[in-house]
């Protein structure tokens, strides 16, 4: 969020894509994990289809890009992705739940500098129904629910493998806005959800590992 400040949405939903490579490349060195020409093709065609259609999809910022903000965003994947490969031995030794509460505990400490006086500020009462059930909803399902089944998906799969259903986010962000009327149906998009498609299966196929 705070190199989203500085630099363009585009180029921070671009700086995503890097992290299942990340991860990829520390868990060959570190996890001395399998790196085949079936992976390696996967990641390609995954990042691949993941770029078209974020680059496709005309993201508008207001602003253009800027390098520290890019630092900051691409610091932030590269943590992400050391939290998937050195933290995959504390996610198999402790309940999904456990991890849970010291991880949101935690993050809440940390993060309370930057958040505590905006919360302070807020005009409660002005806030209605769609802003309280948009901030639930995000809170929950957006937040708890979802790094809950990531950790539980993480007891299972290896961490290449995990950061690759990271490409998925864009497929489903364009069928939510095509649903929506905000996005269309294209033969560019229809490309590099097929391609995305391909290289999670080529990644997460048990031959390859």
């Amino acid at each position: 969020m705070l190199g989203v400040q500085y630099t363009s949405p585009t180029n921070a939903c671009v700086i995503t894509t890097s992290t299942p490579v990340f991860t990829f490349v520390l868990s060959a060195i570190f996890l001395h994990a399998a790196v085949t020409l079936r992976r390696v093709a996967g990641l390609a065609l995954a990042a691949t289809g993941a770029l078209i259609l974020i680059l496709g999809s005309q993201v508008q910022g207001g602003r253009a890009g800027n390098p520290l903000g890019d630092a900051i965003c691409l610091f932030s994947q590269f943590s992400v992705s050391f939290y998937f490969v050195f933290f995959s031995g504390v996610i198999q030794k402790y309940h999904p739940l456990v991890l849970m509460r010291w991880l949101f505990l935690i993050s809440a400490v940390l993060s309370a500098p930057f958040w505590l006086l905006e919360v302070c500020s807020l005009p409660w009462q002005q806030l209605g129904r769609p802003e309280i059930l948009g901030t639930l909803y995000v809170v929950f399902f957006g937040s708890f629910v979802s790094y809950l089944l990531m950790i539980v998906g993480q007891r299972y799969l290896e961490p290449p493998t995990v950061t690759a259903y990271n490409y998925i986010q864009p497929v489903i962000a364009a069928a939510v806005g095509i649903m929506l009327g905000v996005d269309a149906l294209t033969w560019q998009n229809v490309a590099a959800v097929m391609l995305i498609a391909a290289g999670v299966w080529a990644i997460s196929r048990k031959s390859a590992a």
